[in-house]
């Protein structure tokens, strides 16, 4: 991913998020975002714990109009821990959440997952960390309709997946046979994106209704 070094990030009266970039020599540069979001994808067995948070652009346009689009999605950060290190996965995420205005963070809360939940909590409350909320993914229980979502956004033109990130090699090496068993653990980086992109496609900014176009600017592969 290209450098990306946040300053300040903090939300305007408008709710717009803004973040302070340094680009070198003394110059700082500001971009606009209407929502910043994180997905957690938990360990399953011996795979890792993997988040990660993206920002939709800030469209600056008449909002009046009806031919109203979705900003650009960006990739600020994503890590993966080892099972293991549970409190390490939380002391970066919360790191990360804090630096880029990150305030809603989206993952499997159910049953099987309750018991990271709670360490999730108490790892905040021990640490006294101010975060924002922790919520039950949209679709979480449907890896498919997770899929479709991210390669909607793509189609979209909205949503490219940087080719150093580690969903990338994921989602160029999906095919349908392996999604018969246990996709979320073969794919943990994807599992995190969908919940993020079924994130942004569910809950929306107000100013934004997407208005379908017939653009696919990815290369010919199904999903990259």
């Amino acid at each position: 991913m290209d450098s990306y070094n946040v300053i300040e990030a903090k939300k305007e009266k408008n709710r717009v998020i803004t973040h302070d970039i340094d680009i070198g020599e003394g110059k700082v540069k500001k971009f606009k975002y209407s929502s910043v979001k994180g997905g957690i994808s938990w360990s399953i067995g011996s795979t890792p714990h993997y988040y990660c948070i993206w920002g939709e652009e800030w469209l600056d346009i008449d909002h009046s109009d009806n031919k109203k689009q979705r900003g650009k999605l960006k990739l600020f950060a994503e890590h993966e821990f080892p099972a293991l290190s549970l409190e390490d996965f939380f002391r970066k995420l919360t790191d990360d959440t804090a630096l880029f205005h990150c305030e809603s963070i989206y993952t499997d809360m159910e049953d099987a997952y309750s018991g990271f939940v709670k360490e999730f909590w108490d790892f905040t409350y021990k640490e006294k960390i101010k975060i924002g909320s922790l919520e039950q993914a949209p679709f979480a229980d449907n890896f498919g309709l997770g899929l479709s979502m991210i390669n909607k956004w793509m189609r979209m033109g909205v949503l490219e997946i940087p080719d150093g990130s580690l969903v990338y090699p994921q989602l160029k090496n999906v095919v349908v046979p392996n999604l018969e068993e246990s996709p979320e653990k073969k794919f943990y980086a994807i599992n995190g994106l969908r919940f993020v992109i079924a994130a942004f496609d569910k809950y929306p900014e107000s100013h934004y209704v997407y208005i379908p176009q017939n653009t696919y600017n990815g290369p010919g592969a199904w999903m990259l």
